[in-house]
């Protein structure tokens, strides 16, 4: 009767408020500050943490994986995914020395497409799915631009520009999209939940950048207030508000204002605590913001499209 309870209901849109806020957890996981991705004990436990819920999100529901239990999932992928991209980064270090970046650029891209070409296939991709992941790339280069303004004019500043703006694209945001693919198959837009988990996780690394804040605020109430904002906002209440919302426009723009706000909130803090940041790193700000966004409206149009199913060719 507990399993009928809990996770036999079929899972469709909105979700009921006990669904919602298990579906949540892993949210509040990450606004006490347990999920990181510092390769700590915190980091150790998170993952124990997480593996636990997942476990007994899939007996409680029968012996399946239901759709609310995607955002852990998220989060331990993209765990796995820094340390395969570590550990590639290092294997690449050892046999090809100074090109080992590109060598692991190269591989993940490969991968990227390897994934939308086996999970895409029989299905129409519309002309603004492509735009949206242009605009992701587009926006992660002008993020960094600032590279040429502080490190002048060169080369080797080109191509750190070009091949650490994909790197972030196709890591922190696209290859999140990609892998979200598989559990959309399944569970259509509640596979929103496993890219917010994975895209957060890269967000995050932009809380207390440098320890800045934190020299700034100081150990107290407010630095812990500000540690809990951001991932209370991105992976709290923005998907409480998506599972909950009962029109399609309402649960895509919450989520998008919500996640934005998270964001804008975060780099605006960082931003005051250095104090004398050049103007052109706080224009990088929009950019980074609007990247972000573009891809969960991005895993929106593709997960949207896997719930109905392939067109007839």
């Amino acid at each position: 009767m507990f399993a009928e309870t809990l996770g036999m209901e079929r899972d469709e849109l909105p979700l009921s408020w006990k669904h919602a806020l298990l579906a949540v957890l892993p949210g509040f996981l990450a606004t006490t500050g347990l999920t990181n991705t510092d390769f700590s004990i915190r980091m150790l436990t998170s993952a124990v943490l997480l593996a636990a819920y997942l476990a007994l999100a899939y007996f409680w529901s029968g012996r399946h994986f239901p759709g609310w239990s995607l955002m852990a999932a998220g989060v331990l992928s993209s765990m796995g995914l820094m340390i395969a991209s570590g550990i590639l980064g290092g294997l690449a270090s050892t046999i090809v020395g100074l090109a080992a970046n590109i060598i692991v650029l190269l591989l993940l891209l490969a991968i990227l497409v390897a994934l939308f070409i086996f999970l895409m296939r029989g299905r129409h991709i519309s002309r603004h799915v492509w735009v949206l992941i242009v605009l992701i790339v587009a926006c992660q280069l002008a993020v960094r631009v600032k590279y040429f303004a502080l490190f002048g004019l060169s080369w080797s500043t080109a191509i750190d520009w070009f091949s650490i703006s994909l790197y972030s694209a196709v890591t922190g945001l696209l290859l999140p999209v990609a892998f979200g693919l598989f559990p959309a198959r399944k569970h259509g837009l509640l596979a929103m939940l496993f890219a917010i988990g994975m895209i957060y996780m890269g967000i995050q690394l932009l809380i207390d950048v440098n320890q800045k804040v934190s020299a700034v605020i100081g150990d107290n109430f407010s630095f812990l207030s500000y540690r809990a904002m951001t991932p209370f906002l991105f992976t709290v209440l923005a998907p409480l508000w998506f599972l909950r919302a009962r029109s399609p426009r309402s649960r895509l723009s919450g989520l998008l204002v919500l996640t934005g706000l998270a964001i804008a909130f975060n780099l605006s803090v960082v931003g005051i605590s250095y104090g004398d940041l050049p103007l052109i790193i706080w224009g990088s700000f929009v950019p980074y913001t609007t990247s972000v966004l573009l891809a969960l409206a991005l895993a929106y149009s593709l997960y949207e499209e896997s719930e109905k199913g392939p067109r007839p060719t």
